[in-house]
């Protein structure tokens, strides 16, 4: 995924004079019309996008505050904590062994937070539990079975 559509620019002016960057990590740009500040946000991805129940998914993100808190959920009901790593980063699996048919949206909150999708099919594969990283399971009940389409309007 393109690194920039991870930022979140508010660019003061189109002429930069100088740049730095604070304690926190922020980077500042000074240009002749005032200061910006440019702000990585956080991502999430998933390495399969869609399985059969009993599937084992893996979650990776970056961009998060470092060696933070992290809550994860998976469609708003919180499956536990982990900390993000000295670079902000964060790696866990998901076990899907008691979870239906349906969309699940998995969250990570540390403020800021970054949600990734992923969908249980069952003419899908079952996908085995790769890597070692943190195991979470996702509950029976918590499916999104609904799917939505809204207009598309122009004006």
């Amino acid at each position: 995924m393109d690194h920039l559509q991870h930022l979140q620019q508010r660019a003061v002016g189109d002429s930069i004079k100088s740049l730095e960057v604070d304690a926190a990590g922020s980077v500042w740009i000074g240009t002749e019309q005032g200061l910006s500040k440019l702000t990585v946000l956080p991502s999430l991805s998933v390495n399969h996008p869609s399985g059969a129940p009993g599937s084992f998914f893996n979650f990776s993100g970056d961009g998060f505050p470092e060696s933070q808190t992290a809550t994860i959920s998976v469609n708003g009901q919180v499956l536990g904590t982990q900390s993000t790593d000295a670079n902000g980063e964060i790696f866990f699996t998901l076990n899907t062994t008691d979870a239906q048919l349906g969309s699940y949206f998995v969250t990570v909150s540390v403020n800021p937070s970054a949600t990734a999708r992923f969908k249980l099919e069952d003419t899908k594969p079952i996908w085995g539990k790769e890597g070692d990283y943190t195991v979470f399971d996702v509950p029976g009940g918590i499916a999104l079975t609904k799917e939505v389409f809204l207009p598309l309007i122009f004006r």
